[in-house]
């Protein structure tokens, strides 16, 4: 019966060390730091909901891009906009409208978001998607 449980206590201990260093691999620490990133940002950072996040490396860096739904001013949830974390710059970018991803720039957009149209200058980035 001791056997049983020592058996038992391994597995289960085992268990929890592979989660952790499963946890800490790099992809997932940097997914950790842009969603504390976003969140910054947002009116209401406990209700955000991240979704479609994914790493992406080009040859101005490697990104983690994805959507975060959260709550606006009015309380109620405002819909998937994008967003662009730049891992190498600690630096995140929510792109909400024209003026953003202008503000953002091309180089941290168009590797996550090629369909977004990024403004070439500020008299463009005015105009509604």
């Amino acid at each position: 019966m001791k056997v049983i449980f020592g058996v038992v206590g391994v597995c289960v201990v085992a268990f929890f060390v592979f989660a952790f260093v499963l946890s800490r691999t790099p992809e997932n620490q940097a997914f950790a730091a842009a969603q504390d990133s976003v969140r910054e940002r947002l009116v209401d950072p406990s209700s955000a909901q991240f979704d479609g996040l994914r790493l992406v490396s080009s040859e101005d860096g490697k990104f983690v891009c994805g959507y975060v739904n959260s709550k606006n001013r009015m309380g109620g949830y405002a819909g998937r906009i994008p967003f662009v974390y730049g891992v190498d710059s600690y630096f995140s970018y929510v792109i909400s409208d024209r003026k953003d991803a202008f503000i953002a720039g091309e180089k941290n957009v168009k590797p996550c978001f090629p369909s977004i149209d990024v403004p070439a200058n500020a008299a463009e980035a005015d105009r509604r998607f």
